[in-house]
């Protein structure tokens, strides 16, 4: 590649440049910079060192000699940023009345404005937040504070420009007047002028692409799905056809919407790679790309089944139970469990089995309760496996991604059945013995962190419902029978019971408001609570209690012992 150049300078030598404007290609992701990504770049212009390095930006000249616009190939999050922290100086400046200064902010780098004060802004992000980014932060007269955006994208454009103005408000009012407010904006205005950067252009599309590639190989900020969608657009951009154009930007958009919610927004070539191990082969993410390129023929077809599976997909990510008929709501418990788990390595074989589900003609043609039954071997395995022996999971997608890539294929029922067949024996297989789950069940123990008190609140409430189709509380806590901090009612101490306070055998679930109230009161004031609960498991163990009016260590071993036989026949396959 030898039409290419590559020159060290300044954020103010490409932002002050009157004769071009900066495009963020379709292709590009969407504006994604988090609250993190901020905080790291106002603590570096925090930084009291005068000199800070951006990294480099790469442009495609493709378009420059006619259009005089550059393509943004690698770093529209930074350019974007830059551009939402000089509208918030700009701001600043026009509130403590130096309109001057400014003015000189809109004029010279967000705007290029002709001999007749016509305006035309030097950067043009991304379709998603083009509109909102010209109304409410590129004008001047822009109130973005009062803005009501409505994509997770707008939001994340006024989100950390409110992040960049309170950071900056909180700097300026430790200066009693406007003149030192006003020197310590025009400090922070030309730390961002001088923010040095390397520039690398190229003359046309192609090079533009090898770049793509290259970056992503060396693992620097592209990831495999924006390497793919720029692979996608330009092996099927029709410059003659514009609905051709829209239609694959559409396409794109509707993966991109279906693997996010709210601001939760989940990697798309996470996705691509477990639609490619239940449908292909086994294949690292490093080699995903080269695969995909290697293998495929028909861009269209890969886009339009990217964008179908992408609502498969979401089930996976996000279970609505609303999106479920009554018969398959076992399936959605499961899968909800599944993510409560904290385990992604099933996602590919409940991808190829939602697919077969999902088949116009699956009541006629391979309707089966082995499918429901499947989704329940793999909550089982899951827990008992990962969770249960501490053994890391990612050995068994080989496996998931083996028995997928056969569900995928299979024509009718019996093919269906015997591949099912073939999966339960060889889960079967790894399963842990009854003498190594009994013995790690029995040592579950609470711990503060989340993923810890999720899996409790799992196991608690599982064996609170065996047997029976309801599951799932959506407000619970965990109760500690004997309390982390025991009140003078007991006759304990803290050190007395670190061993064996936190272990499954003392704990239940219990909801908020009694959980509060129950606290660290003595075991026979806590009954009442215990009774009160609508929880099966709480209530019954309430009349244990009347019972047996005291509650020790062995009570907690011998309780760890009977809810690890009892899960033993709950979770085998």
């Amino acid at each position: 590649m030898d039409n290419f150049k590559a020159f060290q300078s300044k954020i103010s030598d490409i932002l002050s440049k009157r004769d071009v404007f900066y495009v963020v290609p379709r292709y590009q992701r969407q504006y994604s910079w988090k609250e993190e990504h901020i905080n790291d770049f106002w603590e570096d212009l925090s930084d009291e060192d005068p000199t800070y390095f951006l990294g480099t930006l790469v442009f495609n000249l493709e378009n420059y000699h006619n259009k005089k616009t550059k393509d943004i190939i690698d770093g529209q999050q930074r350019l974007l940023t830059i551009t939402i922290a000089l509208a918030v100086i700009r701001d600043l400046f026009f509130q403590l009345k130096d309109r001057d200064k400014s003015k000189h902010i809109q004029e010279n780098y967000i705007a290029n404005t002709d001999d007749d004060n016509n305006s035309e802004f030097k950067l043009r992000p991304g379709k998603g937040i083009k509109d909102y980014f010209l109304k409410y932060i590129q004008n001047e007269k822009g109130t973005i504070l009062e803005s009501r955006p409505v994509t997770g994208e707008e939001k994340q454009v006024k989100k950390n420009y409110e992040i960049l103005r309170k950071e900056i408000e909180n700097k300026i009012n430790e200066f009693e007047s406007n003149e030192k407010k006003i020197i310590f904006l025009q400090g922070l205005r030309d730390k961002i002028k001088n923010l040095e950067i390397v520039v690398i252009e190229v003359e046309k599309e192609e090079d533009a692409f090898v770049f793509f590639e290259t970056l992503n190989a060396r693992g620097l900020e592209l990831q495999t799905a924006d390497v793919l969608k720029n692979l996608i657009f330009k092996k099927l951009q029709n410059r003659e056809n514009n609905d051709l154009d829209k239609d694959i930007e559409q396409k794109w958009e509707t993966i991109s919407e279906n693997l996010a919610y709210d601001e939760d927004e989940t990697d798309v070539t996470k996705f691509i790679r477990h639609y490619w191990l239940s449908t292909y082969k086994k294949i690292t993410e490093k080699k995903l790309f080269s695969e995909i390129k290697n293998t495929i023929t028909n861009w269209e077809q890969l886009l339009s089944t990217l964008q179908t599976e992408s609502f498969l997909y979401r089930k996976i990510l996000y279970p609505v139970q609303n999106d479920w008929r009554s018969e398959y709501l076992t399936i959605f418990k499961c899968i909800k469990n599944i993510k409560r788990l904290n385990v992604k390595q099933p996602y590919s074989i409940m991808l190829a089995l939602l697919r077969v589900l999902d088949k116009r003609d699956y009541d006629q043609k391979y309707k089966t309760k082995m499918l429901i039954d499947a989704f329940i071997w793999l909550e089982n395995f899951t827990f008992s496996f990962t969770t249960i022996t501490g053994k890391s999971p990612s050995p068994l997608e080989n496996i998931y991604s083996h028995y997928a890539i056969k569900i995928s294929s299979v024509k009718n029922k019996r093919d269906l059945e015997n591949i099912l067949i073939n999966f339960k024996k060889k889960l079967k297989q790894e399963f842990p013995q009854e003498e190594e789950f009994i013995s790690n069940f029995k040592s579950i123990s609470y711990s503060t962190k989340k993923k810890q008190i999720d899996t409790i609140k799992y196991i608690l409430e599982r064996i609170n419902y065996a047997g029976v189709d309801e599951q799932l509380f959506d407000n619970v806590e965990v109760e500690h029978i004997i309390p982390q901090n025991p009140g003078d009612g007991w006759g304990l101490t803290r050190e007395a019971i670190r061993e064996y306070v936190n272990n499954i055998g003392n704990l239940l679930i219990l909801g908020p408001e009694y959980n509060k109230r129950a606290s660290s009161k003595p075991i026979n004031e806590k009954i009442a609570y215990y009774e009160g609960s609508t929880i099966k498991m709480t209530k019954d163990f309430a009349e244990f209690l009347k019972t047996h009016s005291d509650w020790q260590r062995i009570d907690v071993d011998n309780r760890a012992k009977e809810l690890a036989k009892l899960a033993w026949e709950l979770w085998k396959i």
